[in-house]
């Protein structure tokens, strides 16, 4: 996916500008990879970490990989204003052009097949008398 500005690529465009908003504003949204690390380093015990394809649309014939598009979709279309606003809005955009921006992305996953990477980590806390070794 192309990041920039670019009215071909509205999902590249939209994610360039909130991504980039979000790294200044001191909150990154890309964190999944450190993820792994801060458990640890919390504590807990048996972490694992693993990705997955998850389709952004009900495009999929697998009939799980459809149902999870669903929701993907979903969840994806409906925070596109919120994260924009919230981010954009502080850097001067006006309302009238993060709708334009949103609305742009709505259109595009209309016309395509879209997926991202869902990241799954998750360990347990040690019980009260397990002793922990450094890996």
């Amino acid at each position: 996916m192309l990041l920039g500005e670019c009215p071909e690529h509205p999902i590249g465009t939209y994610f360039h500008h909130v991504m980039g908003a979000a790294e200044r504003a001191g909150r990154p949204l890309i964190i999944a990879r450190g993820i792994k690390d801060r458990l640890i380093g919390a504590g807990f015990v048996d972490v694992v970490e693993r990705t997955a394809i998850w389709p952004l649309g009900p495009w999929p014939k697998d009939k799980h990989l459809k149902e999870l598009g669903k929701w993907g979709r979903m969840g994806t279309l409906e925070s596109l204003n919120p994260f924009a606003t919230q981010l954009l809005s502080r850097e001067g955009w006006s309302m009238d052009q993060i709708k334009d921006l949103c609305d742009s992305v709505r259109k595009a996953y209309d016309k395509g097949k879209y997926y991202c990477h869902g990241w799954f980590i998750y360990g347990r806390k040690p019980k009260a008398d397990e002793e922990i070794s450094a890996v």
